[in-house]
């Protein structure tokens, strides 16, 4: 069994906690702590751990680019709750 645990900083780490939840599995463990998530994986060889870690890197790159869109486009079109 091999394990690795890495952290990554972020604005709003729950958000994207929460944005790659439905991709964790029994192998795979997040934790927020203030402005980061930290993740740890369990595989049984090294190689399927490199793929977990590299699918789960891509996963949190698309979260957090999915989430600073969104935000940059609700901030520059103003929607009718903004408005009142």
């Amino acid at each position: 069994m091999v394990k690795a645990t890495f952290c990554i900083f972020s604005k709003q780490p729950g958000l994207v906690a929460q944005s790659i939840a439905p991709d964790n599995t029994s192998s795979i463990e997040t934790k927020i702590s203030e402005n980061s998530i930290i993740a740890t994986v369990q595989r049984d060889s090294l190689g399927s751990l490199r793929s977990t870690i590299d699918d789960l890197l891509v996963n949190l790159q698309v979260a957090v680019n999915t989430i600073e869109q969104t935000q940059n486009y609700l901030q520059s079109h103003p929607t009718q709750d903004k408005i009142q």
